[in-house]
Formats: C-alpha cells, structure tokens, sequence
C-alpha cells in the first residue's frame, strides 16, 4: 500500500490479516447458530475492550496502583491485579513490547487505520491539518483507554509532556528561504521513534532520540542553526527542560557551547536531494533529520567543564548526550518529574525522589528500573491524592464505564473544552502539572459526564452494568441510572486519583 510505514515487517501485517479472517470465518460459520455468536465475532474484530471473566474484586477507588500506574482501573485490569497481585502486575506491565503486535486485534484494526502513523512526513503534508490533529489524538486516546499495557502508555503520555512539541507550529525550511511547514507532520515519527519506543528504555537514548528529532529541531529552531549564527533555542530547552532543571548548575556560557555543538543537525527538506551512493545507496528522508557537517562548528568547546576537542562533527552532539545523561542534576531532576507525576508532592516526596535518583545512577537511567523503584516505595502506599488532568480523567471515565469508543471528535471536543487538546501546548514546558492549573476546567468536566452517561458524547457508548459494578457505591440520589453515574464521575473521590 502506497504510505505504508516501511518499517512494519510483513509478519505483522499477516498477523493482523489473519486475525481479521479468523473472525470473518467465525462470522461465516456461526450463521446458522443465532445472533449471539455472530455479534461475538464480529466484536473481536471491531470492539477493543477486553473481556473478563469475573467482576472486580473492589470498588475503583480502593485501586491505588491502576490509579497511578495505569489510566484508572478497568473490569479486566482488577482481574488482572487480583489473579497477579500489585508486584506480579507491576512485574508485567515492566515487559511491555514497544509496539502493539501484543494488543487485540480489534486495537490494532483501529490503530492501523490511522494514516499519520504509517504515512512518511513529506507525503503527510498531503493530508488536511484537521486530520492530521484529529487522528494524533485518536491514538493516544484508543492505546490509552484499551491497550493491556497500560504503564508504558502512562509513560508515553509522561515523555509526550516532558518532551512536549507544539503540533501547530510553523517552522522555516532551512534550504528554502520563504518555505514553511507545520510541525504536526512532522509529529507522527517523534511520537512513535522518541516515546513510544523508549517509553520503557533509558533517558539516555530517549534525550538521544530526542537531539535527533525533526520534531523537536523545528519547534525549538535548530534547523536554521549554523557555525555562524548558533542558535540557542533548542541548547537553552535541553538543558532547562530535558535533562538538568533550571536549577541544574549551567550557565549562560554552557548554553552557547551546547549550541555550537549542535550545529549542523537540522531537517530535510529538499525532495530526493539527500540520495549519494558511497558504499551502497544511502538517503536522508525527506521530513527528517540529518547532519550537515558544512554547516557544524568544528572548533573545540567546552561544556559543564568537559572538554570536547575540535573536528568532532557529528560526534560533538553525542557527547553532549553523554555529559547530560550521566549528571547527577539529570537524574534528580527527571526523578523528581516521575514522582510528581506518578506519586504527587508530599512531605516524602523529596525522600523519594532521592532513592530514584540514586537507582537512575546505578543503572545508568533504565527506566524500568526507576519505575521498580518508585511504584514499590513504602511511600507510594500513602502516596498524596492528584487532581486528574483533562485527559486522564477523560480516559478514566472511559475505562471506569467500560466504554466503547473511537476515540474521534466527541471525545476530542469535550477534552478541548476542558483545556487539554492534546499535542497544543505552545510552550516547551509541556502541559501543567499542578493542580492549580486544571480547577478552573471542573464545569467542563461536569458537562463531559453528564453527556458520556447520557450518551451524548459522539461515537461513544457506556457499558451501565459495568459502570456500576466499577465505580462502586453510587451517590445516593432518586434520579435516573445514568444521573446517579454522572454525579459518580464528577464526584471528588474521581476527580482525583
């Protein structure tokens, strides 16, 4: 197929067509036995929720774990954690696989319908700007409400926001004066080769993958830095944002030789143009990013008091990767970002964000082993309550309802209604953690679970036994079923996690 992703091997492909003609024959055999076994084979193929065998063994709010380590608890993750229990499921989730090839059919059938993610950035250009953001967040809303491996798409949503990226903005071609292109497609690639595949890596390679973004070199414009005008843009994000913290020990000074390190990394741009044959055929895609060593400063420099000697070329960025990595400034400050996010702010939140600093320097920043670390704490069994953002309580809501859902418009208007349309925050500094932030969005809220009950939301239809048995005791009230579950959503107890 013409846009197909190159990297999708042609296993995958035949498993996800066998699975949909494993249903087709299921659906062909069972016409004469009655509809319920029709409507089952057509569910493995169309519906993504995942089927359980017996209700939750407890109330949502009592699941402390799948609050924090997943999107909210659903009736086949308390399955989970009660057959498994709290280690055996973090021990699990800990071995995801970096791609889907391990999720349903039916996920994987959605997923594969969104174009931006197997489509090359240059013929993405082709597609509307409102697609284009439309599917974005259709992903990220289906892998975060069905997926089974809901702790790497917890952690995909903590690098999207770390690593944040405005999808709206326009950056400047760096060969074409007067030429310009959206970053949103440019996105797709940064979402799939930054976070998901190193969600559950190292922060080495993920800042790594990161320097080497055509994503990220636009929004911060280090495609038009060069020996003459370094530009400190993206040097000044990588050490405040990425890796240090603004109180990491840098200087001004600091800044500037990152910057001339990182001259002549910018994006490709000109069709075909970056094709020469040396030892084979080799190419630099169009839409991605490539060192030009005609424009790299090779003179030496000297960065947080390491000295990187003249005519490095391409190898100056790398040791920047390294000196950043290994600084104990990184490693408190990503530290104490996954404490914030997965713990909150307490009287123990500095204790632990030291024991996960000290494991990020033992094991070289491998992010799993932080999480271990983290998610098993004796703190974390008191862990202080966190006001959900827009998205995880969209999410939440979804998953506590058992909902089935395309993830499309309906549920992207009340999140843009609620103040998190994903993938537009205009500052590098991703979308805001404190609770402060998100109080004023409460009415939106409100409004999204009254219309999710009531079946208002597009594309969008709650399971009520499910919701029920999952979200506990509900709210003594004489009103209708879906009343009762919209106050159960816009109660505090689900407000925060």
């Amino acid at each position: 197929r013409a846009g197909a992703s190159t990297d999708e091997s042609p296993m995958k492909r035949r498993e996800l067509l066998v699975g949909a003609g494993v249903a087709g024959a299921a659906l062909a055999g069972c016409q004469s036995q009655g509809e319920g076994p029709i409507r089952e084979a057509l569910r493995s193929v169309r519906d993504p929720r995942p089927h359980a065998t017996r209700p939750p063994m407890r109330p949502i709010g009592d699941s402390k774990l799948l609050n924090r380590a997943a999107f909210g608890p659903s009736v086949a993750d308390l399955e989970r954690v009660s057959t498994l229990g709290n280690d055996g499921w973090l021990t699990e989730q800990l071995k995801a696989p970096v791609h889907d090839e391990d999720e349903s059919v039916a996920l994987r059938w959605r997923l594969n319908g969104l174009e931006v993610f197997r489509t090359p950035a240059f013929e993405l250009r082709d597609m509307p700007q409102k697609s284009v953001m439309e599917q974005l967040s259709r992903g990220a809303i289906l892998r975060a409400t069905y997926s089974k491996w809901q702790l790497r798409e917890r952690l995909c949503d903590f690098w999207a926001n770390h690593l944040n990226i405005y999808a709206r903005k326009v950056y400047s071609a760096p060969s074409r004066p007067g030429v310009a292109a959206e970053l949103m497609y440019l996105l797709p690639t940064d979402l799939k080769k930054v976070v998901r595949e190193n969600a559950l890596g190292s922060v080495k390679k993920m800042i790594q993958a990161s320097m080497q973004s055509a994503a990220m070199l636009g929004y911060l414009d280090q495609q038009v830095s060069d020996a003459k005008h370094p530009n400190e843009n993206y040097a000044r994000e990588l050490l405040e944002l990425h890796t240090l913290g603004v109180d990491g020990g840098y200087t001004q000074r600091d800044i500037m030789e990152v910057a001339r390190c990182l001259t002549g990394w910018t994006i490709e741009d000109r069709f075909m143009s970056g094709w020469k044959l040396t030892d084979g055929l080799k190419h630099h895609e169009t839409g991605g990013a490539y060192f030009d060593p005609n424009r790299h400063d090779n003179g030496a420099k000297v960065v947080l008091g390491e000295k990187i000697p003249d005519g490095g070329g391409e190898k100056d960025a790398a040791q920047v990767r390294d000196i950043l990595a290994k600084h104990p400034s990184t490693a408190r400050f990503i530290s104490r970002k996954l404490v914030r996010y997965f713990y909150g702010e307490d009287e123990n939140s500095a204790a632990l964000t030291a024991k996960v600093a000290a494991c990020y320097a033992e094991s070289g920043g491998a992010i799993p082993a932080m999480m271990q670390t983290l998610l098993t704490a004796p703190e974390f069994e008191h862990a202080p309550p966190i006001l959900k953002r827009p998205f995880d309580f969209t999410v939440s809501a979804l998953r506590a309802t058992n909902a089935l859902t395309d993830g499309s418009k309906g549920v992207q208007d009340h999140l843009t209604r609620m103040g998190q349309p994903l993938y537009e925050w205009p500052m590098p500094d991703g979308y805001p953690e404190r609770a402060q932030a998100w109080t004023g969005s409460l009415l939106a809220r409100w409004n999204f679970a009254i219309a999710l009950t009531a079946g208002g939301v597009g594309a969008t239809q709650i399971d009520k036994e499910a919701a029920t048995v999952l979200l506990g005791s509900l709210p003594e009230f004489s009103g209708k079923p879906e009343e009762r579950l919209a106050l159960a959503l816009a109660s505090p107890e689900f407000q925060w996690k």
